[in-house]
């Protein structure tokens, strides 16, 4: 993957489907898991390996794409990185969170995003889908809300 070509977006949801080897899928996995630590862009590479790891028993070619493409993002980002300051007027934690209101293709749940900065670098993050479909876009958002409380309380 050394000399792949850049991509502007870390996942594609366009290839069909087939049969990958299980054991390459989940070292390369494991790969990408470890660089979703270094990095800042939560809705990015987070969200793609959030993806990609549901199919760690029984990934397919679509899956083996998209991993692939996580990489090829990475290296078109690789400047990209996390940035403490070390400025006592930015020593205090900021969160950020998001929801896409049933961005899931087949089952038509939320996918809840949040981050928490310390000093300017990113400290905390989760990428997941939520547990029940909301109907509305306000309720997706509450319960990525809730998350986001869930983990500045866990941060204290």
């Amino acid at each position: 993957m050394s000399k792949c070509n850049p991509v502007l977006t870390p996942i594609d949801r366009t290839f069909v489907t087939g049969k990958v080897v299980n054991s390459l899928y989940r070292e390369v996995f494991e790969l990408a898991y470890l660089i979703t630590g270094t990095r800042l862009d939560i809705y990015g590479i987070a969200y793609t390996i959030g993806i990609v790891s549901r199919k760690l028993d029984n990934p397919t070619n679509t899956n083996w794409q998209n991993i692939k493409r996580a990489f090829r993002y990475l290296k078109g980002t690789k400047g990209y990185g996390i940035k403490y300051h070390a400025n006592r007027t930015k020593a205090f934690v900021q969160e950020y969170s998001d929801a896409d209101n049933g961005g899931h293709d087949l089952t038509g749940r939320s996918a809840t995003g949040v981050i928490c900065l310390f000093s300017g670098g990113k400290v905390s993050w989760l990428s997941q889908r939520q547990a029940s479909i909301a109907i509305f876009t306000t309720k997706a958002h509450i319960v990525t809300a809730c998350k986001d409380a869930r983990e500045l309380v866990w941060l204290q």
